[in-house]
């Protein structure tokens, strides 16, 4: 009988400890693999002014062959993960069913999880991805990645204002270091509308935090959207299109029943380049 196959170290950091897979890719060993080296690219390219691109580009010289092959299917994933948020979402469903093809019984069952996470990501059904989020974390309750879907559910409920649906999630987890928590009760408040609260809880989140969050044009527009809110409490002049970002320049014309204006800014918007999809009161764009 063969001995059983060793993980690939990263394979075994991933489906073994709780560390976050920026943490691991960057924790291995040089000089690194190809294919590593590639992860730790891709992983890091939302959080640096290095273009996601090209990381993307190299993705795809990567070669495959003779790689492990669960170290393949998270090297798939994380591509895939990546050309999703690079707005590449053609991209990413092939990457998606490529990794899909490569499953077999022996795959680790962090793994499995995760592809099976991404597939609810990329169906752009944000109730179907919250259930497969609610799955893991139920049926996988000692699982070491349990947090990062915790995370994960809760940003997707912040952004609907149902952050209070997590309470005991987050409460258990609340002294844990790491900005998610803090994150999510601030999104949460935007969402709802209080505003104080939410002007504290964005102090909180501190400049470290902020400083390594991915996709800051997201938090840019989150503090847009609570200064666009004060302005409509306290009944000021609404700030013109031109002084707002993009998103918010649609939803002014909204709020001011300009429809015709708001579509051709929503259209304008579009044209210039994919975006994340989005969820909570600007999904009304």
């Amino acid at each position: 009988m063969a001995p059983a196959r060793r993980p690939h170290p990263i394979v075994a950091a991933f489906t073994d400890t709780p560390k976050d897979f920026l943490t691991i890719l960057r924790e291995s060993r040089a000089p690194r693999d190809p294919m590593v080296e590639t992860m730790l690219r891709l992983r890091e390219a939302p959080h640096s002014e290095r273009s996601i691109d090209a990381a993307l580009g190299q993705a795809g010289e990567t070669p495959l062959q003779g790689a492990d092959p669960d170290l393949t299917l998270l090297f798939l994933g994380l591509w895939c993960n990546t050309a999703l948020f690079a707005g590449r979402k053609t991209e990413a469903l092939a990457l998606f069913h490529r990794a899909q093809s490569l499953l077999n019984a022996k795959t680790p069952l962090e793994i499995r999880t995760q592809l099976m996470l991404m597939e609810g990501q990329l169906s752009g059904n944000r109730e179907a991805h919250k259930r497969l989020l609610q799955k893991a974390i139920e049926d996988h309750p000692d699982s070491p990645r349990r947090e990062f879907r915790v995370a994960s559910l809760a940003s997707l409920l912040a952004s609907q204002g149902r952050a209070a649906d997590l309470a005991d999630e987050i409460r258990r987890y609340r002294k844990r270091p790491g900005g998610w928590i803090r994150w999510t009760l601030f999104v949460d408040a935007v969402e709802t509308g209080r505003l104080a609260e939410a002007d504290a809880r964005l102090a909180e989140l501190g400049e470290g935090f902020l400083g390594a969050l991915e996709g800051k044009s997201l938090l840019q527009t989150y503090q847009s959207l609570l200064r666009f809110m004060h302005e409509v409490k306290k009944e000021r002049a609404i700030p013109s299109s031109s002084a707002l970002p993009q998103p918010l320049g649609v939803l002014r014309s909204l709020f001011e029943r300009r429809v015709p204006e708001a579509l051709r800014a929503a259209r304008a918007m579009e044209e210039a380049g994919p975006r994340p999809d989005g969820d909570g009161i600007l999904t009304l764009n």
